[in-house]
């Protein structure tokens, strides 16, 4: 257990209005907690701000015949004495408490006072940030509000909290009861950590909207050159204590939008090992970024356990500064395969970068030898064929390929036209306006294999 001390107050200035350190209950005048003053020590390990070397609570005191008692805990279990319990991940933030007192006693030993309150935090599960607020109804009293801290550290935490409320800030004058303890017992598990490869890890900083680089944040950078297919990258994910390799999901934030494909495989030792690659698909250059969202849920409702972290997938795609032509294809060829007997239609697709607007012919120019021109078929058949965009963003081309093709006649015949097994090269022309606006024309080569 954690023994370091963390005091935490309302830090105000003496008299500061109750208005000004969290909101109050209103009506005061005469005495009574009503539109009392709240002030505030420090907070900190003990010290005050002005002297660091003294205790912030005076070993020397003396009591008024004034308490706060029936506490109890509005936030959380409203209407039970206040204790504070609960199991956490590593990372998670703590519940906030909102401690809620009855005042017992003479109320007319506050008039003209500054109330101070204190709060010992022995395992820092709460912000320093302490939020006092006088009440009156349903009875006079006071509401102390502790903000919950990030829980950073694993651990069973038992203890006291230690609540002051006095009348002067070393606590030299303190109602008649305090410190009133308050009992905590919180479990903290191991949470999800994320462990990236070093040769994956972003060395390119920011500069790339929607990345987000703050010093929490999983990255997961993969480079390659356009038309070249980038590394497999990889990461380590340890599950959440308690929690089985089944529980773990991974998806994209964008299901509909550029995303790696994954392959999660369990290592038997509370971790798995996440395998992102970028398929063929090339895209263009600059980058491309997904979000991925790892959760991890276990048991059932209502004690259902759930674990979540974000990864961000960032693709760099460069080019190649050696291309000479300004438009890259992916295949730099293309290499098709059909039967000498069979008409099925075929698709292949190609890629291409560095161009804006670029078309391909609708004709396919032949490349024949001349023993394949003589025996070429006569009629204006379509044996490959550009067929059209796949979608404006995604730079890429279709075409249908076939070996055979069944002719149709006006009297309704129906002819099977094919070629000889062999293989026939051919070009397609295309346009493009290069990035500088330029207008080019060029050919993409490609051949047809002929099977028997």
């Amino acid at each position: 257990m954690h023994t370091r001390i963390a005091r935490v107050a309302c830090a105000l200035a003496l008299g500061l209005l109750l208005g000004a350190c969290g909101g109050g209950g209103g009506g005061g005048g005469g005495g009574g907690l009503a539109g009392l003053p709240i002030g505030g020590g420090a907070s900190g390990n003990g010290a005050t701000p002005n002297n660091p070397g003294s205790p912030l609570v005076d070993p020397n005191f003396t009591t008024v015949n004034l308490s706060v008692e029936n506490v109890v805990d509005v936030l959380t279990d409203a209407g039970k004495p206040a204790s504070i319990s609960g199991t956490y991940f590593e990372g998670a933030k703590m519940a906030d408490v909102g401690l809620l007192g009855t005042a017992v006693g003479d109320l007319s030993v506050l008039n003209g006072k500054t109330l101070y309150v204190i709060v010992e935090d022995p395992a820092g599960l709460f912000q320093a940030n302490v939020q006092a607020t006088p009440t009156t109804s349903p009875k006079p009293g006071l509401l102390v509000v502790l903000l919950g801290k990030t829980l950073q550290t694993p651990g069973t935490y038992t203890g006291n909290l230690r609540v002051y409320v006095c009348l002067d800030a070393r606590c030299s004058v303190r109602l008649g009861n305090v410190p009133y303890n308050i009992p905590y017992n919180v479990v903290v598990k191991r949470g999800m950590k994320i462990e990236i490869g070093e040769a994956f890890k972003n060395k390119r900083g920011g500069g790339f909207p929607g990345l987000d680089t703050s010093p929490d944040a999983n990255i997961v950078a993969v480079e390659s050159r356009f038309g070249q297919r980038p590394p497999v990258a990889t990461m380590k994910v340890t599950l959440p204590e308690g929690h089985p390799f089944s529980a773990l999901s991974i998806s994209p934030f964008d299901p509909f939008g550029f995303r790696p494909e994954l392959q999660i495989s369990d290592n038997k030792d509370g971790t798995a090992t996440v395998s992102m690659s970028v398929s063929d698909f090339v895209l263009r250059q600059g980058f491309h970024l997904s979000r991925l969202d790892v959760t991890s849920i276990a048991g059932d409702p209502p004690a259902r356990q759930l674990v979540r972290k974000t990864v961000q997938f960032l693709y760099l795609v460069d080019m190649d500064a050696g291309v000479s032509d300004p438009v890259v294809f992916v295949p730099q060829t293309l290499d098709l395969t059909a039967s000498a007997s069979a008409a099925d239609i075929r698709t292949a697709f190609v890629r291409y970068t560095g161009a804006r607007e670029l078309s391909f012919s609708s004709n396919v120019e032949w490349l024949l030898t001349p023993q394949q021109q003589s025996a070429f078929p006569p009629e204006n058949v379509l044996f490959v064929e550009p067929s059209g965009f796949i979608n404006a963003g995604s730079d890429a081309q279709q075409l249908s390929f076939r070996g055979c093709v069944d002719v149709g006649s006006i009297s309704g015949d129906i002819r099977r036209v094919c070629l000889q097994p062999d293989t026939y090269a051919f070009r397609i022309g295309y346009r493009y306006v290069r990035q500088d606006g330029a207008e080019f024309t060029g050919f993409y080569q490609g051949k047809l294999v002929v099977t028997p």
